[in-house]
């Protein structure tokens, strides 16, 4: 989603200690996290890296449209939620404004 913006840097993780893991080497500004992870929720690996980091911004992402996952992001630490749906369109912008 976010190729087209040179001005960004990328790290992927296949579940969610490798995000945690990631996150701790590379130290990034920003992590755009999936709720639905292998190994480890999103919802936790958000919480564990705003433990070790807390000036990392993390925008949760996920399928669901609901409330409750929103919520749970947030308690966890995300500074931000999109719907996949939404993050075509709002996800660069999600950044850029969080920064």
């Amino acid at each position: 989603l976010l190729a087209e913006h040179d001005e960004h840097r990328f790290g992927e993780a296949g579940n969610g200690v490798e995000a945690v893991n990631l996150a701790g080497a590379l130290k990034p500004q920003v992590v755009v996290m999936d709720l639905n992870m292998p190994t480890m929720d999103g919802i936790e690996a958000t919480r564990r890296i705003k433990q070790s980091s807390p000036s990392i911004i993390i925008i949760g992402l996920s399928v669901r449209n609901d409330r409750e996952a929103e919520e749970a992001m947030r308690q966890a630490g995300a500074s931000g939620y999109l719907t996949k749906e939404s993050a075509a369109e709002q996800l660069h912008q999600a950044i850029c404004e969080l920064l």
